[in-house]
């Protein structure tokens, strides 16, 4: 139903400029109201609208007359006026299009901006957080360690300040590699690298957390090696980032697998979990920094994955992720291309 009303309004703007009409005859002003009434038609509704309402004008004039003279007048003079009427109408339709479009774009333009003002403020909230906790453990640590002097106690403080340390370390290394990958200035050692070793790798540096939650780690490499040209420590990075991710969102007695193999002419790697899922809505954004949907409940700052994403095209490689919903687990896949 709504779509007929710019249509009536077309209707309604000629009947009150046939009015207007009735008025102004004796002054000869015959079109201006039928001028004003497409302008106001084309402003306020759009391009069809605004045709109407020039076919309308039109032949309200000619009825008019029919009424005076006995008779219908087309002549050139009205045909100059439908010219007019037609210029008019498209024009200032066009023009009201592009005005409503960029209306659009600019309201689109600020949600986003709102949005990542929300997901800024989120972060820094996190942020905080999670370097609070590390250095809360560490400091409670220290404490006891200086009033007692239990060996067993002692290694017990080690552990855990060691522990708080590095994860406030990994932390701070997020950030840096955050900032340098949006500034562009982080730069790659390339040299031929055999993914199946950076692979291997990563899965001895997982193991701990995976066997902490009791869970199933597998790891398939090919026979043949499986070489690009790429930054050992970055490629190491990107593997252990979908590992590292793949663990935090698996339950306990859950499975985590990497395969590493060849298709169409690249290297692919596989991180597949059982986990908690992704869903639908947040998947086009999983790789975006300030996505916090997944971390705020397991902890980080969810910069992996924005990570492991600019990387990979940094190595003119892509990443992928796919998962059916909701604890239905998540695989994401990483080309890169083979060195030739």
């Amino acid at each position: 139903m709504k779509k007929f009303v710019p249509f009536a309004f077309a209707a309604f703007s000629v009947l009150m400029a046939l009015f207007a009409d009735l008025e102004l005859m004796p002054l000869g002003h015959r079109y201006a109201p039928f001028i004003f009434a497409v302008l106001v038609t084309a402003f306020l509704t759009g391009l069809w609208p605004s045709l109407l309402a020039t076919v309308l004008a039109v032949v309200a004039a000619n009825y008019f007359d029919y009424f005076i003279d006995g008779q219908i007048r087309i002549d050139a003079d009205d045909l100059v006026q439908l010219a007019i009427f037609l210029s008019i109408s498209i024009s200032i339709s066009f023009l009201t299009t592009r005005r409503r479009r960029a209306e659009r774009n600019l309201a689109e333009a600020n949600a986003e901006l709102r949005a990542l003002d929300r997901a800024k403020d989120q972060f820094i909230a996190m942020l905080s957080h999670e370097l609070r906790a590390p250095m809360a453990v560490i400091l409670g640590w220290a404490g006891v360690l200086r009033g007692e002097h239990d060996p067993e106690l002692t290694a017990t403080a080690a552990t855990a300040i060691e522990t708080s340390a590095r994860a406030q370390a990994r932390l701070v290394d997020d950030l840096l590699d955050m900032s340098r990958l949006t500034l562009g200035k982080m730069h790659l050692e390339v040299a031929p690298v055999d993914v199946s070793d950076i692979a291997a790798h990563a899965i001895e540096t997982i193991q701990a957390q995976a066997d902490d939650k009791k869970i199933d780690l597998q790891l398939a490499v090919p026979a043949e090696p499986c070489t690009v040209f790429g930054d050992p420590l970055r490629l190491n990075q990107i593997c252990w980032n979908l590992l590292a991710n793949a663990v935090k969102f698996t339950p306990e007695h859950g499975h985590v697998a990497l395969s590493v193999g060849r298709s169409n002419g690249h290297v692919r790697v596989v991180v597949t979990d059982d986990g908690d899922g992704i869903t639908k809505e947040l998947q086009p954004h999983i790789f975006e920094p300030l996505r916090q949907a997944r971390s705020a409940e397991k902890g980080g700052l969810g910069l992996g994955l924005a990570i492991v994403k600019q990387l990979v095209e940094m190595h003119r490689g892509s990443v992928s992720v796919q998962s059916d919903g909701t604890g239905k687990g998540a695989q994401f896949t990483v080309d890169l291309p083979v060195a030739s």
